[in-house]
């Protein structure tokens, strides 16, 4: 009974906690249709503001409303520069990138400022206890629960009795109405977005004194809080809560198990139901039976049904041939030509890895331009290659390439599996269980050290080679992979003009009307996440010769990160947009030398600039420069 106690009262201190994080998230996602992938930044964002006031001798109290402010400081200018310009009336995949991005380059901000080094934050209550019915309870956590007691009770009063508090109901329930109601609509935006991340930052300020401060604290906490929130269902505020309250019993129950397995199956049990809400539609099923029987919707489908015809027929114009083949053999003639005359031996390797590394950024762009979704987990099958690669010659002796082979059917098996669980969710779900399934796969590389090596990884690798060609020489190893690259890259050209591509085009503009003209979504979604899976793990694999090492790190979300930089650069969609951005990618922070985290924040920022001024990247800007000088030229004659 004493134990049940205990862990009932333990759990209620951190469910508490939660339900603050997973508030704040819920209230965004509410208003703003947005899934924050920055929330966690905010999150530490509270913590330091409180670990820096703490610094300055101010006392522990005081520093909470203070951190607070900074945090709504923050909050409002991302809101203000960032937020409203890239997201606002764009595709969900839009918000996914730029939140993540934003998240990125606020940790990374906080890491050059403070330094990676964890921090202690003293409190009043941290010496103090309680007991009582034969349970211990350590005072900072009693004053956790008080306060996220009140301040919840508080965000309730504000949201039922105040007049702005309506309005964000309001919001919430029918932005249109809402509008043409005389609410201002974009200030309840804002002030939904502040409030959300101000009480991200409440619970980490809270939170410091227990989990001590550093930089990435707010990862675990983002989890949690996507956790709770899909338990409760997103967007419910009270589901919000409820979820909270059992995430935080559940982690105490069973807190000799690891937490990653928590976090997974919280993810798994919520897929039917969230899939259930996401395949209807955000207006719900009869919104969407409705919209199915309009005369515009009509008039779509006959589009998109001319469209697929026309997609989904081989291709036979030999003009588009002839400009295939010339494509393909300038690209040729430009490797051999770099291979060949350059001379410094680490750009050539450089230019091999490159390569690699786009193989990658294709599988990505599969599944982002092609059917619009952000797979935050698509390092998963990247990991797979590099692991299967080291484990298959270190391990199994075999020669680079059988391990590779076995590899890529490894990753096609996994996919398929991975696929048949998740390919029902999209956007924010199927980003968050794509994430979440990448922190599965770096626990089990930490844990299976037999196999992997553990946190130190897999070294010391023998002679590599495929067949003949022994890529230890830089110039060998630059001709294979640009080689593979081409050869990916022609394939991709033809899964595109087939009716498969025609199918992924058409899931891509509108799943719904797909559907209603004959296409299996889940079929085709699956098939299109099936086929980029071996193409990460020749790309993973490919990379081994360069690093010489593999680490946890391949499994890392920070991986597709860097890969969804490339395309973004290059442009969605097209298939050598991820080539160029690899080019780009990879140069910068050679001739700059760029510091790891000065590069993340580089890198993140980049793709905040990318999707607030250009989302279809280097492509996008060279078409409209070429659009505005062909204007001017004609106004000129």
């Amino acid at each position: 009974m004493t134990l049940f106690l205990q862990t009932l009262a333990n759990g209620l201190v951190l469910g508490a906690s939660y339900a603050v994080i997973a508030v704040g998230l819920t209230l965004v996602f509410g208003i703003l249709h947005i899934a924050n992938f920055a929330h966690g930044a905010f999150f530490a964002i509270g913590a330091y503001g409180v670990l820096l006031l703490n610094m300055l001798g101010m006392p522990y109290l005081a520093t909470l409303p203070l951190a607070i402010v900074i945090v709504a400081i923050v909050g409002f200018a991302t809101e203000y520069l960032i937020i409203r310009r890239a997201i606002y009336g764009d595709s969900h995949h839009g918000s996914i990138i730029v939140t993540f991005a934003t998240g990125q380059a606020l940790v990374a901000t906080l890491i050059l400022l403070f330094g990676p080094d964890p921090h202690p934050v003293g409190s009043p209550f941290a010496q103090s206890t309680w007991s009582g019915f034969g349970i211990l309870v350590a005072g900072q956590r009693i004053f956790i629960l008080i306060a996220s007691v009140l301040v919840l009770a508080g965000f309730g009063a504000w949201l039922r009795f105040t007049v702005k508090g309506q309005q964000v109901l309001a919001v919430a329930q029918n932005p249109k109405g809402a509008l043409y109601s005389g609410i201002n609509v974009p200030m309840i935006r804002s002030v939904s977005f502040v409030v959300g991340v101000a009480a991200a930052g409440f619970a980490g300020a809270l939170l410091a004194p227990i989990v001590t401060v550093y930089p990435t604290m707010g990862h675990t906490s983002l989890i949690t809080g996507f956790t709770v929130a899909i338990l409760g269902g997103m967007g419910s505020i009270s589901g919000a809560l409820l979820g909270a309250l059992l995430m935080g019993g559940l982690q105490r129950a069973v807190r000799n198990l690891h937490l990653g397995i928590v976090d997974a199956c919280a993810w798994l049990d919520s897929r039917d139901r969230s899939s259930a809400v996401v395949a209807a539609g955000p207006d719900g099923p009869t919104a969407a039976a409705q919209a199915l029987t309009s005369y515009r919707m009509r008039q779509s489908l006959e589009t998109m049904s001319l469209s697929i015809s026309q997609k989904t027929a081989p291709l036979r114009n030999r003009g588009f041939r002839l400009s295939y083949l010339l494509c393909t053999a300038l690209a040729v003639a430009a490797a051999v030509a770099f291979g060949v005359l350059v001379e410094n031996t680490f750009v050539v390797t450089l230019a091999g890895y490159t390569c690699a590394f786009a193989l990658f950024g294709l599988s990505i762009n599969i599944m982002l331009g092609g059917l619009g979704e952000v797979p935050l987990g698509q390092c998963v099958f990247f990991g797979i290659g590099a692991y299967g690669a080291g484990i298959g010659m270190v391990k199994l002796g075999l020669p680079f390439e059988a391990a590779v082979t076995i590899a890529m059917l490894v990753s096609i098996v996994a996919a398929a599996m991975i696929g048949w669980l998740t390919l029902r969710l999209t956007g924010a779900y199927f980003s968050i269980v794509s994430w979440g399934l990448s922190g599965v796969a770096v626990v089990a590389a930490l844990n299976l050290a037999d196999l992997t090596g553990g946190p130190l990884g897999m070294f010391g690798f023998p002679p590599i080679a495929i067949g003949p060609f022994q890529l230890v020489d830089p110039r060998t190893y630059f001709f294979v992979t640009a080689t593979i690259l081409l050869i990916v890259v022609l394939l991709l050209a033809a899964v595109r003009s087939s009716k498969f591509g025609g199918a992924i085009e058409s899931i891509r503009q509108n799943r719904h009307l797909a559907q209603s003209v004959g296409v299996n979504v889940f079929r085709e979604r699956l098939k299109a996440f099936v086929l980029s899976a071996p193409i990460a793990a020749l790309g993973g694999a490919l990379c081994v010769p360069y690093t010489q090492i593999v680490t946890p790190e391949v499994l890392s979300v920070a991986n597709t990160v860097d890969a969804l930089l490339m395309v973004l650069i290059g442009g969605t969609g097209l298939l050598v947009g991820p080539i160029i951005g690899a080019m780009i990618f990879s140069v910068i922070p050679y001739y700059l030398s760029l510091d790891p985290n000065v590069r993340i924040l580089v890198f993140s920022t980049a793709i905040i600039v990318i999707m607030v001024f250009a989302p279809g990247g280097l492509h996008q800007i060279v078409k409209g420069l070429l659009e505005r000088a062909k204007g001017s030229s004609n106004a000129a004659g």
